[in-house]
């Protein structure tokens, strides 16, 4: 009898159709979770870096009538009135300077009166709006924002990153040559942009507060978060 070694076959059943991974898992999900992140970092992280586009709908235009977030021309002309009578706004410098501690902000530039809607280089606090050491009235300041792991306090593209972090009774303190005015946050208040309106409380008669506004929710530019702080103390510095 002639010996054949034993000889192994392996016992091949094809798989069903039901326990095979579909295209869309194995292919196309993949590819759809690449480019969905893909295209999350470019609109929200890198656009930041090189513009402003998202506050177009609260921010000084260039168009007539003239606008600045949602105001009418005759509620600037308002405020400006006010405001020439003020013998303060005169003596505030075209740049003043504004702390957070909280946040690790410490003398970011802002530019008085500014129209700018890309402040890249400094915070900008808005045309129309009080400043220090008027009696009364709303301190308005804007700056950029995107994500919280983008923060630096040295970059004005991303310096109010951070702003959702603050808390009721952290102190803000503005200060220019020779004065400084400390303000305690008292409250938070989220806003679709055509909702923001900086003029509803420039009258003398009104408190005064500071008011400081980002995108929200972080990385997004969907909302406009609004930290407000009452001023609690004016000391003047040695120069």
């Amino acid at each position: 009898m002639k010996f054949e070694p034993y000889r192994y076959v392996k016992d091949y059943k094809p798989q069903s159709p039901s326990s095979r991974k579909g295209v869309f898992w194995d292919q196309i999900l993949p590819l759809f979770l690449i480019f969905s992140g893909s295209f999350l970092i470019s609109s929200q992280v890198v656009l930041p870096y090189f513009s402003f586009p998202s506050q177009e709908a609260f921010m000084i235009r260039p168009v007539k009538p003239f606008h600045v977030l949602g105001a009418s021309q005759r509620q600037w002309e308002t405020s400006s009135k006010e405001d020439k009578n003020s013998i303060t706004r005169q003596e505030v410098p075209p740049t003043f300077y504004l702390s957070i501690p909280k946040l690790e902000i410490k003398k970011a530039r802002v530019r008085k009166d500014s129209t700018e809607q890309n402040p890249q280089k400094f915070l900008g606090h808005l045309l129309g709006s009080a400043l220090p050491g008027e009696k009364g009235g709303s301190i308005f300041i804007y700056g950029h924002s995107t994500f919280p792991w983008l923060f630096d306090s040295d970059n004005y593209r991303t310096i109010f990153s951070t702003l959702p972090e603050l808390e009721q009774g952290d102190y803000i303190y503005i200060e220019y040559p020779g004065k400084q005015w400390v303000y305690k946050v008292t409250g938070f208040k989220t806003q679709a942009p055509e909702e923001v309106n900086p003029y509803e409380s420039v009258s003398e008669s009104a408190p005064a507060q500071l008011v400081l506004m980002t995108c929200v929710p972080p990385g997004t530019r969907l909302r406009r978060l609004l930290a407000y702080a009452s001023l609690v103390d004016e000391q003047t510095l040695a120069e």
